[in-house]
């Protein structure tokens, strides 16, 4: 495209579209993800984002909520029965891993035996000698911390993995380790013992927080009570990376070999080097920085998971000319793609769903927008058939649904 426009969704005047805006989106517990996590967030970024450790303690005495709606035992006893297979849950003591064939059983399914499934009652039992259950990737699996990290992710733009532990009374998981991301722990029932580098000794009780930059070693042993917490791992987006994509595209010479014999033949690789370093150069001073901007704006992390495919699927056989649409819950977001010499294209998003559509549809998705019902054969500005197109489109993408009639 020869330019692109990204702007928000709003509501046409000509259009006689209700007055309806979208709501702001909300946080579990009421308060924003990161402020629950670190107290002042504009403390935290001057102070300990990418710098140094942080400890901030529950303020208990006033009453505030634990992460208890986030993640608890209960939600993890059932989780370890829902049928999970390795390597989604794992076994670790005294910062050893366990055969996953100690934890697991075989189950058949539709005529396939599958011999990696999770054993609760074994689970159980290795808890009991001493070891530490990990439940990996729980922002993709489980739906109270996908909605946290989803929420924490929209806050502070970075990718977030989510792993929960839940380690026996006096017990070690992992070894003295350094992480190569971020990381925020939740302490969510019991108390758990931590060294950080830099920080000292701590122990977390529930509704306490640790943050520990990368590179910075820490361990951590459970108390004479059984420890749950949420490990958040913050992948975080840094300058280096982003130069390093915007180089990928730089001169092709980049990619070349260096010469044979270049470490014995006296000559070295200077002269190349300066007139390689003279084209990168010119390549940087070639580049809009307002433009690498929008790419990392708009550059795809992690997305979450989709939901409501086979509903909107059901819901195709029935609609016609008459069936009313209206928006699904979440805010969309339109992309506007003008293109030198065709028709512009428009790209609508929201919570992992999306679709393009030609140029021509601008008013009817704009009729959309803020939720306002809407009968598919009133969708402004496009013909019968073109309204049956992007009806079923937008059904079938989980951007709209049928309203009851």
């Amino acid at each position: 495209p020869a330019s692109t426009r990204r702007t928000p969704a709003t509501r046409p005047d000509l259009h006689r579209v209700p007055d309806q805006p979208a709501a702001a989106p909300s946080s579990i517990g009421g308060d924003g993800a990161l402020a629950r996590c670190v107290g002042d967030v504009d403390r935290f970024e001057s102070h300990h984002w990418g710098r140094a450790p942080l400890l901030r303690r529950s303020e208990r005495s006033e009453g505030s909520a634990t992460f208890a709606d986030v993640f608890s035992t209960g939600e993890l006893d059932a989780f370890l029965a829902s049928g999970i297979r390795r390597p989604v849950v794992r076994l670790v003591r005294d910062g050893s891993p366990l055969p996953g064939e100690s934890y697991t059983s075989r189950v058949r399914l539709g005529g396939t035996d599958f011999r990696d499934v999770i054993a609760p009652e074994r689970v159980a039992e290795h808890f009991g000698a001493g070891a530490t259950v990990v439940a990996q990737s729980l922002h993709r699996t489980h739906p109270t911390v996908r909605a946290f990290v989803e929420q924490l992710g929209d806050e502070i733009s970075h990718p977030i993995q989510a792993n929960a532990y839940l380690t026996p009374p006096n017990a070690t998981g992992l070894a003295p380790h350094a992480d190569g991301h971020d990381v925020i722990v939740l302490q969510l029932e019991g108390s758990k013992h931590w060294t950080v580098e830099s920080l000292g000794d701590v122990d977390l009780e529930p509704g306490d927080t640790l943050y520990v930059p990368a590179g910075y070693e820490h361990r951590a042993t459970s108390s004479h009570r059984t420890s749950l917490h949420l490990t958040l791992g913050i992948l975080r987006v840094t300058y280096r990376s982003v130069l390093q994509r915007a180089l990928r595209n730089g001169p092709a010479v980049l990619d070349d070999p260096l010469p044979l014999r270049y470490r014995s033949s006296g000559n070295g690789i200077r002269p190349e080097l300066e007139e390689l370093l003279g084209e990168v150069q010119r390549y940087i001073s070639s580049l809009d920085p307002a433009e690498i901007e929008r790419t990392e704006t708009e550059r795809r992390t992690v997305r979450p998971p989709r939901s409501g495919d086979l509903s909107a699927a059901i819901a195709l056989a029935g609609l016609d000319h008459q069936a009313e649409l209206v928006r699904t819950g979440d805010p969309w977001t339109v992309t506007v793609m003008e293109e030198a010499e065709t028709d512009s294209t428009i790209r609508v998003e929201a919570a992992g769903h999306w679709l393009s559509a030609p140029g021509s549809c601008a008013a009817a998705i704009e009729q959309l927008a803020y939720g306002a019902v809407a009968r598919v054969g009133a969708l402004i500005g496009l013909d019968d058939d073109s309204q049956l197109i992007l009806a079923r489109r937008m059904v079938g993408a989980g951007l709209c649904r049928i309203a009851e009639r």
